[in-house]
């Protein structure tokens, strides 16, 4: 049996069903200056220095499935109007320091402060021409394209904000976050996307079914984006 995905509740394979009116490209949420069309996601495994010895032997098989996933959920929600691909970074990227800096003193609401503090270093060691870690192949991305990185951490965290995210390595390997480690993953992604959490941050209470809210707990074959979130990136009416 084929993956199915949910669109506005209407599960569908391998094809689009909406009563909307459907646009023709989609553009950041809420801000329709910046396009969508053409999403660049570039993706980091990222290792304190205090945790090498917690590195993942076959960690490129451990990220393809989710973001396989994450490229054909993409597709189906946004309906073709944007088109999300994908680039791994080739080798495991040990970063400068160890979990206590990346950590800080608290990592509440998914160690935002981390995403930053690794989202600095990155840009640095990777995207500038000087940096340790620069690849002209991997760093460039194509003219109007919008790019994303995404950093899977051997350490705590789970927190996107605009152009990036983070995400622990524990989700998306360990057995008990098999059925649901796409969602999750998506979920942050939203977020690089400009869309908003819909749950309570203090009690966990969810304000919708979507992957921003409770379907973030769901898998990603039955979840959906919800129409409001779709209306704010220009790809419904």
């Amino acid at each position: 049996m084929g993956s199915y995905f949910f669109i506005l509740d209407i599960p569908i394979a391998d094809g689009v069903v909406s009563n909307y009116s459907v646009l023709e490209t989609a553009h950041f949420y809420q801000n329709p200056k910046i396009s969508l069309s053409d999403i660049a996601l570039k993706v980091f495994y990222v290792v304190p220095t205090n945790q090498k010895n917690s590195v993942v032997k076959d960690w490129r098989a451990m990220l393809k499935p989710v973001l396989d996933d994450a490229v054909r959920f993409h597709r189906v929600q946004f309906r073709g109007r944007s088109r999300l691909t994908y680039t791994v970074y080739p080798e495991v990227v040990y970063l400068n320091e160890d979990t206590n800096f990346y950590d800080g003193l608290s990592t509440n609401r998914g160690n935002p402060e981390g995403l930053k503090k690794i989202f600095e270093e990155i840009e640095h060691r990777v995207f500038k021409n000087n940096g340790d870690l620069f690849r002209a192949g991997f760093s460039e991305v194509s003219p109007g394209a919008f790019r994303a990185l995404a950093f899977v951490y051997e350490g705590v965290g789970a927190s996107g904000t605009d152009g990036a995210l983070i995400v622990s390595r524990a989700f998306l390997s360990r057995a008990e976050y098999a059925l649901i480690r796409s969602s999750l993953f998506y979920h942050e992604f939203g977020h690089v996307l400009g869309f908003p959490d819909r749950y309570d941050l203090d009690t966990n209470q969810p304000f919708s079914e979507d992957i921003m809210g409770s379907g973030r707990r769901q898998s990603i074959e039955i979840t959906y984006i919800d129409r409001d979130l779709l209306k704010g990136v220009g790809v419904i009416r």
